[in-house]
């Protein structure tokens, strides 16, 4: 893969975003596909901006309880307009542990954290702030654990932490394979892109068929 393009973000939120992965000791690369952001920005009719794309970029675990997933984003989205949802927000997911439903706005500036009991509050907040919310979280979760993980609430997020800390969008690099899965046609390579990666033209052991992107899974390795 190759990087496509690197998100553009505040010094204050990078900061907020690398906290929580030291604090969750996530690993895994801050990158999304580009063909998936494409996609889900192509079904939900308007433009994610890069703070909203870095919240799903982080893959910390601090978010996992939220099910964040490009690919299923414009369906839950949908959903949760009927249930309440302010259109100017799109979903992100059910706060753990209750049934509200969590949204920001597609620049990813504000954050909405609407209630679906009647007795429950419908907060907005900035999205600084949502994020130091979890940051207390997964503090106070740490404080209780005797384990060695204990150490990561007293670790120091430095200037060259959030400096080097560049979440991206990516590309298949020129020349390399690409496989997807299709729960009938089985493994496929995928020729090209259509429709600014809405569709596949793949290739099956049953010969070569056009497919939206969002029927199949991509395949990593």
């Amino acid at each position: 893969m190759e990087t496509a393009r690197t998100l553009e973000l505040s010094a204050s939120l990078k900061r907020r975003l690398v906290h929580l992965r030291h604090l969750t000791g996530v690993e895994q690369a801050p990158e999304l596909k580009e063909a998936d952001v494409l996609l889900a920005q192509q079904v939900l009719g308007r433009p994610l901006g890069d703070a909203f794309l870095a919240l799903l970029a982080n893959h910390d675990k601090a978010l996992e309880g939220y099910d964040l997933d490009l690919q299923r984003l414009p369906g839950f989205t949908k959903e949760a307009h009927v249930a309440g949802l302010p259109f100017g927000f799109v979903a992100l997911g059910r706060e753990p542990g209750s049934e509200a439903i969590v949204g920001a706005t597609p620049l990813g500036t504000q954050v909405i954290v609407m209630a679906t009991d009647p007795e429950g509050e419908t907060r907005h907040l900035p999205v600084e702030a949502w994020l130091d919310e979890l940051i207390a979280e997964e503090i106070e979760k740490l404080r209780d654990d005797e384990s060695d993980e204990k150490a990561r609430v007293y670790k120091t997020v430095t200037d060259a932490d959030v400096e080097a800390f560049a979440p991206a969008l990516m590309r298949p690099t020129r020349g390399e394979r690409r496989h997807v899965k299709h729960a009938k046609f089985g493994v496929g390579e995928v020729l090209r892109e259509l429709e600014g990666g809405a569709k596949l033209e793949i290739r099956f052991e049953s010969g070569t068929k056009t497919l939206m992107a969002r029927f199949v899974r991509e395949l990593i390795g």
